[in-house]
């Protein structure tokens, strides 16, 4: 894979670009107001049941999306099957509102045909328009490697919901949450025996 299309690939999943538009909170902010998440504990709890099941959801799907990248019939097939899976209204609709932006974003970095008919497909009421099977798409067609478009776009999910978790959740919470979240490094003190 060259290096543009690795790059391609990164600007597509910065959860900051454009101006954070492609995050989705994925029901932790209604956990937070219905006071579901209100300690370091549920939101560490929150985001490692999260992560667990991402290979099950957005990463699965855009896993998926890369391998039928060139079968139309399958991955319209498996925009019908996440939609009808995506069960919170907002979750559904906030995946289909981030996968528009992100084709209207491709157009202008770095137009793909798949998601060109991606697009016809919404708006003809064929597909409903979901935001991994757009990540999907685009990744195979700029030919990133599985296991690394997986790795970027996983990285993006957590950082959006990072993103969200410190803006919905009161800086106790936020910061106890991370301070138990973060990587456990040796102090520069200890010597190896």
């Amino acid at each position: 894979m060259n290096e543009l299309k690795r790059l391609y690939m990164l600007q597509i999943c910065d959860s900051l670009f454009p101006i954070g538009a492609f995050t989705l909170s994925n029901g932790l902010e209604t956990y937070v107001q219905h006071g579901v998440v209100d300690s370091p504990e549920t939101l560490a709890a929150y985001l490692a049941d999260y992560l667990a099941l991402a290979p099950y959801q957005e990463l699965g799907v855009a896993a998926l999306a890369m391998q039928y990248a060139s079968e139309p019939e399958n991955w319209r097939r498996l925009d019908q099957l996440y939609t009808a899976c995506r069960a919170p209204m907002e979750v559904r609709q906030g995946s289909a509102k981030l996968c528009m932006r992100l084709i209207k974003a491709a157009e202008q970095i770095a137009p793909v045909e798949s998601l060109q008919e991606y697009r016809a497909c919404i708006a003809d009421g064929t597909c409903t328009g979901q935001h991994p099977i757009a990540v999907g798409l685009f990744a195979a067609a700029h030919e990133v490697e599985r296991q690394e478009a997986m790795s970027i776009y996983g990285y993006s999910l957590l950082s959006g919901l990072t993103t969200h978790a410190a803006k919905c959740c009161c800086t106790r919470v936020f910061r106890g949450c991370w301070m138990r979240c973060r990587p456990r490094f040796p102090s520069p003190r200890m010597r190896s025996a």
